[in-house]
């Protein structure tokens, strides 16, 4: 994997848990709760997390961060099952973003990333080169790699879109790349799993007490 791009779905898996590692459920009604951490003073902070059960398995978490919304959910009908659905689930970069996909739209829950985006082009370039050396491909897009070394790598991702397509690169080039270089999954959607996650470690406090009670 793309170490930059690994890097920064650690960073974003750090940085939204830390956002709410001590949010309370200020309050809370069928199917809704409104997480929001309280100060030392006693007053709430302005950080606050939505979450709402939608109708037809759909789960929303907004609030102060960027709406996203989790598609379908179909086990069980009650409301704390879907929160659990998606707030225990670990894996982020698939079957998360996968559902976020669904429930939001590429459009929102994919941004481009120039950076990511170079490597994942000398990445794929390593590694054709090392087993299609001479074909047409890699020759077409070593010139290309060698030329943005002068020029600079494009910053937009229609700027790169249109470097590629132009420089004359197969059919085959495009079918080897699994995702569009340089698309990433959005911080919202860290944000709203890491929202999740913490309503379900509150759930489970609030579960545990009941029990020793």
């Amino acid at each position: 994997m793309n170490t930059t791009r690994q890097q920064r779905h650690e960073k974003l898996l750090r940085e939204a848990k830390k956002a709410f590692e001590k949010h309370e459920i200020r309050s809370r009604s069928e199917g809704r709760w409104l997480l929001q951490e309280r100060q030392l003073d006693g007053y709430w902070t302005w950080i606050m997390a939505e979450i709402i059960a939608l109708a037809k398995g759909q789960l929303y978490v907004g609030g102060d961060i960027d709406f996203t919304i989790f598609a379908y959910y179909s086990d069980r009908a009650d409301p704390e099952s879907r929160v659990r659905w998606m707030g225990r689930c670990n894996d982020v970069g698939y079957y998360v973003a996968e559902k976020a996909r669904i429930g939001l739209g590429t459009e929102l829950t994919d941004v481009f990333d120039s950076q990511i985006a170079e490597q994942d082009i000398q990445g794929w370039l390593d590694e054709a080169e090392k087993e299609y050396l001479g074909h047409k491909d890699t020759v077409v897009l070593r010139r290309l790699v060698d030329d943005w070394k002068d020029d600079g790598f494009p910053e937009e991702e229609h700027e790169l879109t249109h470097a590629l397509w132009d420089s004359g690169l197969s059919s085959d080039f495009f079918g080897e790349l699994s995702v569009g270089p340089g698309k990433v999954l959005a911080p919202r959607v860290y944000y709203a799993h890491a929202a999740l996650a913490r309503l379900c470690d509150l759930l489970d406090h609030e579960t545990r007490s009941q029990d020793d009670g």
